[in-house]
């Protein structure tokens, strides 16, 4: 809980760093998040990051994710396949 204890409100919070720093695999990481989501401390988002110049794109739900992704620091443009190309992240909502 130390490492979630550094996140400010509106920083993205990857479930990979939180598996990585408490050691333990990817799911477990998921189920933790989840379970802190219903304090309503965090909320779900999904982010792109954009493959030419690594720009963080966050949307706060899958409608909000564009069939088209175009990159509003390097102008890079792709169709997007959700499956694929978005990662589901979490985002710190109270301080």
């Amino acid at each position: 809980m130390k490492t979630l204890q550094r996140f400010k409100k509106n920083e993205v919070i990857y479930p990979g760093l939180i598996a990585r720093r408490g050691g333990f695999n990817l799911q477990n990481a998921y189920k933790l998040l989840k379970d802190i989501e219903k304090l309503h401390y965090i909320e779900h988002a999904f982010v792109i990051n954009c493959p030419s110049c690594s720009e963080e794109h966050l949307y706060n739900s899958v409608g909000d994710v564009p069939d088209e992704f175009e990159c509003s620091k390097c102008g890079y443009s792709n169709p997007i396949n959700v499956f694929s190309d978005v990662l589901i992240v979490y985002k710190v909502v109270c301080e």
